[in-house]
């Protein structure tokens, strides 16, 4: 009697080298594909993240000056108003309804805009700030500008601000 011997080969399990070297492959063709635009993608994020600062310190500056902030009443509660220049920057001294004295100062060499009573910096890095004084309100101007690395970015803002509360 003639026995057989019946041998079950297993299916195999994984994958043969080609496959993996053609994946390998593939995946490193996308991947240098895709490098140039990662780069780009992080040089736009970084001068969109410049551009959105000195956006947002130049329209914070304004806001500040033009509405107040904390107990200083801004120009838009100013009764009488007392502008003096000098070679660093300017002072303008104004009352408000109330009688409260207030004060804006810009000081070009440190780039700030401060205001008082407090005293509360309502600006940095500006580079530029002007007031014009006219007969029924002023003109306001300020001008924000950042450089990060190789990118530069500036802002400049300007409003005509009445005077409300003369007599």
């Amino acid at each position: 009697m003639k026995t057989s011997v019946h041998v079950c080969k297993k299916p195999r399990m994984g994958f043969t080298l080609t496959e993996l070297m053609v994946t390998v492959g593939i995946f490193s063709i996308v991947m240098a594909g895709m490098f140039p635009v990662y780069l780009s993608c992080r040089r736009m994020w970084a001068r969109m993240d410049l551009d959105l600062e000195t956006t947002r310190r130049a329209s914070s500056a304004m806001t500040a000056m033009v509405y107040g902030t904390g107990n200083n009443a801004g120009l838009r509660g100013a009764r009488d108003m007392i502008m003096a220049t000098n070679a660093g920057g300017w002072t303008l001294q104004y009352t408000d309804v109330e009688d409260k004295t207030n004060r804006v100062v810009y000081d070009l060499t440190n780039g700030t805009i401060t205001a008082t009573p407090g005293p509360f910096t309502i600006g940095k890095y500006v580079t530029s700030a002007s007031l014009v004084q006219l007969p029924a309100g002023v003109n306001v101007l300020v001008e924000v500008r950042r450089t990060n690395g190789r990118y530069s970015s500036s802002c400049s803002l300007s409003s005509y601000v009445s005077f409300r509360n003369r007599e």
